[in-house]
């Protein structure tokens, strides 16, 4: 059964947390704020990026404000024409 996954990115120019997913029936239990962690002890570097679609902040928020996430930009239709995506680095 799988819980959750976190799928990375890590190149010379980018470190990105790319997608963040908790199955619906584990949401709550602290699994994607495990992910994140997990996540950034593999990039060993504080300049990690992780995007997000504006209609998943809600449930994304709390996990990125207690690791340190801070909003630095957003850009309408990035990925799909009717959403924002915004751009959320390590202070």
């Amino acid at each position: 059964m799988l819980l959750g996954v976190a799928l990375l990115k890590k190149s010379h120019d980018e470190n990105k947390i790319c997608t963040l997913y908790t199955s619906p029936f584990h949401q709550g239990q602290g699994i994607g704020s495990q992910l994140v962690d997990l996540s950034l002890q593999y990039f060993d570097s504080p300049d990690v990026l992780i995007t997000v679609a504006q209609e998943k902040l809600i449930e994304l928020a709390p996990i990125l404000k207690s690791k340190g996430f801070v909003c630095t930009a957003s850009i309408k239709g990035m990925y799909r024409p009717e959403s924002t995506e915004l751009f959320f680095n390590l202070r």
